[in-house]
């Protein structure tokens, strides 16, 4: 534990969370600040994320010296060969930019870049609920849907970082324009926003996905059936990647998690029908284990399992 510090920062839409570990693996601060992902620049993306990092060194007084790299989670794929981030991005500015290089320059120590699903299935894989399978899938659902893939073992992400971009698989064959530029993608009928707009007329103002799944448990019939219809949506992919992928785990998590006591039944019906049998004889379904929190506790696995870009030997605690 006293040997050094990682830095985790979670740029999630709305929310930018930064979190410093130990190398035991415990969480020594963490500071969370609102952020408009889609109406600021890079550069002003760029500042309130070094603006918060030294807000949480202050708060954990730890000096700079002290981290012996940073892991930064985003809602977008990113390309392995150049590093740059992919058009499939909710936030505004950084699409096409190599952003991981400017903040490790801003924030003076090694700096990666990973898509938030990965971190999430790669933290659910090394401290949560797929702990044992080395074969599994973490679902995202959320304003937009991802998968982070574990193979064998690893974090398996592509030739340029989009394994896993499971909201772009079309569902509807003319069905909405998509923002990736196709049509009757899976996240235009079963991302939060879909769910919302379908069930507004029941709320006096527009309502977000934790005031639906409150309507929906306390009995409401619309909301109930949006929720019960996108567990069903997704649950037909996911009974494709269990035929090609095989996994022996599939985590769900994201906002409509909270949703899983009604979502659970047909999405699993749904994966029973669009899936060989032996594909999922062994397949494990679970909600995850630990919430958005896993996306930092990814960032702290991604360093501590990368030592040739986060060398512990060139960092000195002072």
């Amino acid at each position: 534990p006293a040997t050094g510090a990682v830095l985790a920062v979670d740029l999630a839409p709305d929310l930018l969370t930064a979190a410093a570990f130990d190398l035991g693996h415990q969480e020594l601060g963490v500071v969370a600040r609102p952020f408009d992902a889609r109406s600021g620049t890079l550069a002003e993306s760029i500042t309130q994320i070094e603006r918060t990092v030294s807000e949480l060194l202050d708060t954990t007084m730890l000096s700079r010296a002290a981290l012996i790299g940073a892991a930064i989670a985003i809602p977008a794929p990113i390309e392995e060969a150049t590093r740059r981030v992919g058009q499939e991005s909710v936030i505004g500015g950084i699409v096409g930019t190599t952003v991981e290089e400017q903040i490790e320059e801003r924030l003076g120590i090694p700096v990666r870049l990973e898509n938030d699903a990965n971190l999430s299935a790669l933290a659910e894989y090394t401290w949560g609920a797929a702990v044992g399978h080395r074969d599994a899938v973490y679902v995202e659902l959320s304003h937009g849907i991802g998968a982070g893939l574990i193979i064998d073992g690893r974090l398996h992400r592509g030739s340029n970082g989009t394994a896993g971009e499971i909201g772009h698989v079309p569902v509807t064959v003319d069905g909405a324009m998509c923002r990736c530029g196709n049509r009757g993608c899976l996240e235009l009928v079963a991302g939060t926003d879909a769910i919302t707009r379908l069930v507004a007329d029941r709320f006096d103002a527009s309502p977000d996905i934790r005031q639906v799944i409150a309507r929906a448990d306390a009995g409401d019939p619309m909301c109930r059936r949006a929720i019960r219809d996108t567990g069903a949506r997704i649950g037909v992919v996911l009974g494709q990647i269990c035929n090609l992928l095989n996994p022996t785990a599939i985590v769900i998590g994201g906002d409509l998690v909270g949703g899983w006591s009604i979502m659970e039944p047909p999405l699993r019906e749904a994966i029973d029908r669009s899936a060989i049998h032996p594909a999922i004889g062994d397949l494990t379904i679970a909600p995850s284990a630990l919430g958005p929190r896993g996306r930092l506790l990814g960032g702290l696995a991604l360093v501590l399992d990368d030592p040739v870009r986060f060398p512990l030997q060139s960092r000195r605690v002072k």
